[in-house]
């Protein structure tokens, strides 16, 4: 379950991607599911390829995914590696946890899920790997804010003393990855 508890006023604050290793990164994840997470909003959507509206995409490719250094990922803003999805404005479906008052107009007129998505995959036989060089995205671009984590139980909130430019929910986000190793390893 990917959740992104921050309020939004700007393309950057919409959380639209996350990327991660696994292991020597060349397990092959199959069985690639996507949906909004009951409660969330708008429900009942599937997100994925597989009878869905095709707006989150996975990429897993074992010599690595263009422009970053993580070997898998699921997304919606394209960035070079996800292809189209997104809508028109490439972060469409993207996390959000309401809109500020403030928020411009790519906010107060794009859809996106309200709370959290829930991805799910199959992982081969035997795999006792763990999770690693996880990267929270945010916005439609590379260039834009992201969070980088040594592993998912390294994704900490900063020393409140140290300025950042990415957004304040560190550890939620901390929370969000803790959950996709957790559900990997339910699904071995």
């Amino acid at each position: 379950i990917l959740t992104n508890n921050n309020a939004v006023s700007r393309p950057s604050d919409v959380l639209t991607a996350l990327l991660w290793d696994m292991g020597n990164n060349s397990a092959v994840l199959t069985n690639y599911d996507a949906d909004v997470t009951a409660g969330s909003t708008p429900g009942g959507q599937d997100l994925d390829n597989v009878g869905g509206n095709d707006e989150w995409r996975f990429r897993q490719n074992p010599a690595g995914l263009a422009g970053v250094t993580q070997h898998y990922g699921v997304g919606t803003a394209g960035m070079g590696i996800f292809g189209g999805g997104g809508g028109g404005q490439q972060m469409q479906w993207g996390l959000i946890n309401g809109k500020m008052a403030n928020a411009n107009s790519p906010i107060n007129s794009g859809t996106f899920i309200q709370n959290s998505a829930t991805f799910a995959f199959t992982v081969p036989s035997g795999f006792s790997g763990t999770i690693s060089n996880v990267r929270f995205q945010y916005g439609t671009s590379l260039t834009e804010p992201s969070i980088l984590c040594a592993n998912a139980a390294a994704c900490r909130p900063p020393d409140s003393d140290t300025p950042t430019p990415e957004p304040s929910t560190f550890g939620m986000m901390g929370l969000a990855g803790a959950s996709l190793v957790v559900a990997m390893r339910r699904r071995v």
